[in-house]
């Protein structure tokens, strides 16, 4: 009966600490630069032309895009400041939300939908797009 007690207990308390919690990430979270590292477009690689650094800087409230470009990727086109939030796993930012799929302090991982309307219809196209702390 002691055995049967202590089993049960113990299956109580492994079902109890299951994985299948949503994760819950901060602003904190984001804050530094994060340099792209892949970018899929509805399950297929997008590549641009060259080899050109991409990056996101994030502040606390506000974040910057940043790509470089040129022959020797001497150039670069940097946004003005964008505020965004952060509310569970959804990253927000001027109306467009995404799903934060990975956050560790090396890594991020963004999933975002993008609905365009055309000739009378819509498209939905479906972006993972991965970046490594810089």
């Amino acid at each position: 009966m002691k055995k049967l007690l202590l089993l049960l207990c113990a299956m109580g308390f492994v079902l109890s600490c299951s994985s299948d919690d949503d994760p819950s990430y901060s602003a904190s979270n984001l804050i530094g630069k994060w340099i792209l590292i892949s970018d899929f477009e509805d399950g297929i690689e997008y590549v641009e032309d060259g080899d050109c650094p991409e990056e996101i800087i994030f502040s606390e409230t506000t974040y910057v895009y940043k790509e470089y470009f040129g022959d020797n990727c001497e150039d670069v086109y940097e946004s003005n400041p964008r505020p965004y939030s952060v509310n569970g796993t959804n990253l927000n930012s001027d109306g467009d939300s995404g799903e934060i799929l990975e956050l560790t302090s090396k890594k991020l991982i963004i999933k975002y939908i993008d609905i365009e309307e055309e000739g009378g219809g819509t498209h939905t196209s479906t972006y993972v797009t991965t970046y490594i702390k810089g």
